[in-house]
């Protein structure tokens, strides 16, 4: 049996640390990571971090969530999707993404096949744009462009605030 996976929390980079605590169980997500361990035999690091756009990724054999997921139920299918990219990738060696042995995986360990999240991601960083030219507001953006210009008059000074929001995932029906 493999020793019990702890999932590591990554401070938000770039803006102050929330006050806010996390809207899902981590006990729970680390005790599914470790039946999964045990089941599929794919050792992977595991940790919350400050993905703002999506709910998780998989690169090599580290799993990452986002500390924004809203629920326990969304967060433990990031770690069960996750975690079927890796067995996919590591022990099956496919670079297929969401292809046919991913989705069998995934299903076979109760994640549903989508490429999708469901849900919201709350309390994340959100940065809203304003031109100092015509003083216009646009919608805020987790991630700030390099280069931007105010789609009303093509100026190029953008002030950022940094506000707190909610995010949505849209899903495929």
């Amino acid at each position: 049996m493999h020793e019990t996976m702890r999932l590591e929390e990554t401070p938000p980079r770039g803006m102050r640390r929330h006050s806010a605590a996390l809207a899902f169980d981590v006990n729970a997500l680390e005790a599914e990571l470790a039946l999964l361990i045990d089941r599929y035999g794919v050792p992977v690091r595991a940790e919350i971090t400050d993905l703002r756009g999506k709910y998780g990724d998989q690169c090599g054999d580290r799993i990452r969530v986002s500390r924004y997921i809203a629920d326990t139920r969304n967060a433990l299918d990031t770690v069960r999707h996750e975690y079927a990219h890796a067995v996919a990738d590591r022990k099956h060696g496919s670079k297929d993404g969401h292809g046919r042995l991913w989705k069998k995986l995934a299903a076979e360990m109760g994640a549903r096949p989508s490429s999708r999240g469901r849900g919201m991601l709350v309390n994340v960083p959100l940065r809203e744009p304003q031109c100092l030219r015509c003083r216009r507001r646009y919608l805020p953006l987790a991630r700030v462009p390099r280069r931007a210009r105010c789609p009303g008059c093509g100026h190029r000074k953008i002030t950022w605030t940094a506000i707190v929001g909610v995010r949505f995932q849209h899903s495929k029906p």
